[in-house]
C-alpha cells in the first residue's frame, strides 16, 4: 500500500503511537506528521518535520504499518456505555450536505472562512510560519489561541477536509448522564437502605440488599447493554443472570463436576434484580434500546405513539386518495376453464383520506406494476353503477351508495416501483396530480389502505372458498384445491365488501370538527363523503377521452385478417375507410400502438398518425373472448402454448415414424424401379405414356379394395375390352 496524503501511520514497538501524514514529498525526502490522540481529548503533539525515506523504511521492515480503515472516514459514535466520552469527538466528516443542519452548516462555513486560506497550505506546518498566521488570526479576527488550535488540531487529525470544522452541538451539556446524591446518613457511615424494602425485610426488620453507587449501576447499565440490549429474544431475567456472574463475581471459580463456576459476591454486594431493571428504565434508557433488540422498523411500526391523525392530511374529499396493493388471500379458477387454478389476484385499493371512502379498485392477475395502479385509479374516475352493471352484480348499487367518480389533488402511496417509474409523470403532467411517496418501510404513514386488507378477509374473504386461512402445513389440507370463484366473481365478492365498508360499518374515533358536529354528520364513509362534497370538495372530473391516454399501451399489427392485439382481431371505421387490411394483404402487416382496456376485451384504441385515439371493435370470430378479462385471455393462450409445448415431444416421436416410413417407401420404389429400367433406353421409357396410363387405369379398377379384402367377400372383377381395339376405335372416330 502506497504512502500518501492523509495516510495513518501506525508504530509498533513500545513507542506504539498512531500518526497521520499531512504532506509528503518523495523527491524533497520530506514529509509532515501529527501524531493522533487515541484516548484523550486533549492533542498530544504538533505536526512535526520527518524524512520520508525513514517513514517508508520504517514501514518496509515492519516497525510500522499503514492503516487500511481510517475511523474518521465513519460516521461518529454515540457515547460510550458508561457515559463518559474516552476519546476524541469525530466530526461528521461524510454527510451529505442535504443531511446537515443549516446551524452545523453555519457554523462549519464560519469557520472555513477564517481558516480555509491558511490550513490548505504548507505554511501552517511549519512551526515558525505557524505562529506568525496565530498572531494574524488573533489580531484580525479577535479569536483565541486555544480556539485556533481546536481547530487545526480537528483538521489535522480528521484528514484535512472541510467538515472537520463541524460543530459538535450534539455533545454538550449533560444529555444522558444521571447524578446519584449520597444522602447525610451515608456520608457520616451510617447504611441507611434506600428504596421500598423487599417482603424479607418486613419480616426481619433489616434491611437487605446494598444501596447502588455510581460503580455498580455503570456496571449494571454496561452489562445490559452488552448482554440484554443486542440479544433478541432473551428475557431480562436470564440477562440479570448472566450480568451477575459476568460482573459481580468474586474473580475466583469453583470446580465442581468438572466445570468452572464463578463465584458471586454476597448479597450485600451485588444489585438485585429489582434495582438493575430500575436504572436500566431510568431516563428511558430502554427506549433507547428498544431499536436493538426489536429492530428499527418494528419499532416505527408497533412501538411508536401515535397522537397524529391521517384525517388532518386532507381538507375535504379528493384533497388526497391513498392507494396500496397486496397479493390476495384466496385462490381463484379461470373463467374459461374452472378446471384451471390461476393463483392469487392482485388487488388495488384507493380510498379518499378525509371520508374513509373506498372510491376504487382493481383486482388482476398481473403483478404490482404501473397498469394495475393505473386501472384503481381509472376505477376511481368511473361511475360505480356502471362497473357494477358490467361486472354482473346482481344487487344493483345506486349513486348515492357508491358516489365517486372523480380524481383526487394527490396520491399517496409507498415507493412502489409503479410510483417511482417515469409512467408515474403521466399523472402529475397529464392530469396535474400530486405524487407524495412514503419513507421506506413507513406503511404506517398510510395506514387508511394498509388497514383494509386486513379488514377484507376479517369482514367475508376469510369465509370464501380457497381462501387462505393460515400457512400450509406439510401434510394439512391443500387450500388451494377449494378454489371456485373466478376473477369476475372475485370481483363481485370484493366490490359488496366495500359497499359494506362505505355504508354499514361505522368509523369508530373520527375527528370531528366542529363544523361537522354542528351538521351531525354520521359516522359512516358515504355520509362523510356527502358532507365533504357539499362543503368542502376538491374532487376533478376528468373525461373519458383523458382517461383512455392513461391506459397500458401495447404494440398490435395490422394484418389482412384485422388488427391484431394479443392474439385477438379488431377492426375500426378509420380501417375500413383506409382500407388498412386490404392493404396489409398486398404489402404485408404493419405495426401500430394501441391502449387497452385490461379488464374488458371488447374495445381497444388504436392511437393514429395524427395522435387521436380511435375506437376498435373485436371481431365476430373471436366472440368467445368478448366481455373477457385480458388476463384470462393471455391466461388462456399460454395455457394453450403449455399444451402444444407439452405434446410437443409425443408430436415428433410420430413425425419420426412416418418420416422413416416415407423414406422407405421412396428407398423401395427407388431400388425396384432401378432394377426394371436397367436395359431400357430414356425413349423407350418415355414413350406410350398414355397407353400406359390407360393400361395403369384398367389394372388400379381391378385391383380389390381394402374394405373387401378385410370382409373376405368375392368380387367379380369385369374384363375391359382389349387395349388395342380400344385405341383402333379411338383414331377411327379421329
Amino acid at each position: 500500500m502506497r504512502i500518501s496524503k492523509n495516510s495513518l501511520i501506525q508504530w509498533i514497538g513500545e513507542d506504539a503511537r498512531l500518526e497521520r501524514v499531512l504532506h509528503i514529498d518523495f523527491d524533497r525526502n520530506w514529509a509532515s506528521m501529527y501524531p493522533i490522540p487515541v484516548n484523550s481529548k486533549k492533542a498530544i503533539g504538533m505536526p512535526y518535520d520527518t524524512e520520508a525515506q525513514i517513514l517508508k523504511d520504517s514501514i518496509e521492515n515492519g516497525a510500522a504499518q499503514i492503516v487500511p480503515e481510517d475511523p474518521y472516514s465513519l460516521s461518529p459514535s454515540n457515547d460510550n456505555i458508561d457515559g463518559n466520552d474516552t476519546g476524541t469527538p469525530v466530526p461528521r466528516l461524510l454527510w451529505k450536505e442535504a443531511e446537515l443542519s443549516k446551524e452545523h452548516r453555519t457554523k462549519r462555513d464560519e469557520v472555513w472562512e477564517v481558516l480555509g486560506q491558511y490550513v490548505q497550505g504548507l505554511k501552517i506546518l511549519n512551526r515558525e510560519k505557524r505562529g506568525k498566521i496565530v498572531d494574524r488570526i488573533i489580531e484580525k479576527h479577535e479569536w483565541t489561541k486555544p480556539v485556533i488550535y481546536k481547530y487545526l488540531h480537528r483538521w489535522w487529525q480528521t484528514g484535512q477536509v472541510k467538515n472537520a470544522f463541524l460543530p459538535l452541538f450534539d455533545r454538550c451539556g449533560g444529555k444522558g448522564k444521571t447524578r446519584l446524591r449520597s444522602d447525610k446518613e451515608e456520608r457520616k457511615g451510617k447504611c441507611v437502605k434506600r428504596g421500598r424494602p423487599s417482603d424479607l425485610s418486613k419480616a426481619t426488620k433489616e434491611a437487605t440488599g446494598p444501596n447502588m453507587t455510581i460503580e455498580m449501576r455503570d456496571k449494571v447499565l454496561r452489562g445490559l447493554r452488552k448482554i440484554f440490549a443486542k440479544h433478541k429474544g432473551i428475557s431480562f431475567a436470564e440477562a440479570f443472570r448472566k450480568l451477575t456472574e459476568q460482573y459481580f463475581n468474586a474473580g475466583s471459580y469453583r470446580l465442581q463436576s468438572r466445570v468452572l463456576v464463578p463465584m458471586l459476591l454476597p448479597p450485600a454486594e451485588r444489585p438485585t434484580k429489582g434495582q438493575a431493571r430500575y436504572w436500566y428504565n431510568h431516563n428511558d434508557r430502554w427506549l433507547t434500546d428498544l431499536p436493538k433488540r426489536k429492530g428499527q422498523r418494528i419499532v416505527n411500526l408497533k412501538y411508536r405513539g401515535m397522537i397524529g391523525s391521517p384525517t388532518k392530511q386532507a381538507f375535504g374529499p379528493g384533497s388526497c386518495f391513498q392507494i396500496d396493493s397486496t397479493v390476495a388471500d384466496i385462490y381463484l379458477v379461470s373463467q374459461l376453464n374452472r378446471g384451471h387454478i390461476i393463483g392469487r389476484p392482485i388487488i388495488y385499493v384507493v380510498i379518499d383520506v378525509f371520508s374513509r371512502l373506498i372510491v376504487g379498485f382493481y383486482i388482476g392477475l398481473r403483478p404490482a406494476s404501473w397498469r394495475g395502479a393505473i386501472a384503481a385509479l381509472r376505477n376511481a374516475a368511473e361511475d360505480k353503477t356502471e362497473y357494477c352493471k358490467s361486472i354482473g352484480l346482481s344487487m344493483p348499487m345506486t349513486e348515492k351508495e357508491w358516489p365517486c367518480h372523480f380524481l383526487p389533488e394527490s396520491i399517496c402511496a409507498d415507493r412502489g416501483k409503479e410510483y417511482l417509474s417515469y409512467a408515474s409523470d403521466d399523472l402529475v403532467n397529464g392530469l396535474n396530480i400530486r405524487m407524495d411517496n412514503t419513507a421506506s418501510y413507513r406503511a404506517d404513514w398510510k395506514g387508511l389502505v394498509e388497514r383494509q386488507f386486513k379488514l377484507m378477509d376479517e369482514r367475508g374473504l376469510h369465509w370464501a372458498p380457497g381462501a387462505v386461512r393460515e400457512e400450509r402445513k406439510l401434510m394439512g389440507v391443500d387450500y388451494r384445491l377449494d378454489a371456485k370463484l373466478n376473477l369476475l366473481e372475485c370481483r363481485q365478492l370484493f366490490a359488496h365488501l366495500f359497499y359494506q365498508h362505505n355504508n354499514v360499518h361505522p368509523i369508530k374515533n373520527y375527528p370531528y370538527d366542529e363544523f361537522m358536529i354542528e351538521d351531525n354528520v354520521p359516522p359512516y364513509p358515504v355520509d362523510l363523503w356527502h358532507w365533504g362534497i357539499r362543503n368542502r370538495s376538491h374532487v376533478r372530473e376528468v373525461s373519458p377521452g383523458i382517461m383512455a391516454n392513461l391506459l397500458p399501451s401495447a404494440e398490435a399489427r395490422v394484418t389482412a385478417s384485422g388488427i391484431i392485439v394479443h392474439g385477438l382481431s379488431y377492426s375500426c371505421p378509420a380501417a375500413i375507410k383506409g382500407r388498412w387490411f386490404d392493404k396489409a394483404r398486398v404489402k404485408g402487416s404493419s405495426a401500430i400502438r394501441v391502449n387497452f382496456n385490461e379488464e374488458n376485451t371488447n374495445t381497444v384504441f388504436a392511437r393514429l398518425p395524427n395522435g387521436r385515439l380511435e375506437r376498435c371493435y373485436l371481431l365476430e370470430r373471436h366472440s368467445a373472448f368478448a366481455d373477457r378479462h385480458w388476463d384470462d385471455v393471455l391466461d388462456y393462450f399460454e395455457f394453450k402454448k403449455q399444451d402444444s409445448e407439452r405434446a410437443r415431444p409425443k408430436r415428433e416421436q410420430r413425425l419420426a415414424e412416418s418420416r422413416a416410413a416415407f423414406d422407405d417407401i421412396i428407398a423401395k420404389a427407388t431400388g425396384e424401379t432401378a432394377k426394371a429400367q436397367v436395359n431400357e433406353s430414356r425413349s423407350a421409357r418415355t414413350k406410350g405414356i398414355r397407353e400406359n396410363r390407360i393400361a395403369e387405369e384398367r389394372l388400379d379398377r381391378k385391383r380389390p379394395r381394402a374394405k373387401e379384402e378385410e370382409s373376405g367377400a368375392d368380387t367379380e372383377h369385369i374384363d375391359d375390352p382389349d387395349l388395342s381395339d380400344v385405341i383402333a376405335k379411338a383414331f377411327r372416330r379421329k
